[in-house]
């Protein structure tokens, strides 16, 4: 199970399968609002 919803990460591999981290060193979804 991913432990990372949101926060930070320093790879995809620390957020969960659908989310990806982002070079601000955080993880979240892709796609804006």
């Amino acid at each position: 199970d991913c432990r990372k919803f949101m926060g930070l990460c320093k790879s995809d591999d620390d957020c969960c399968p659908h989310l990806m981290c982002y070079k601000y060193g955080w993880c979240g979804w892709d796609g804006s609002v």
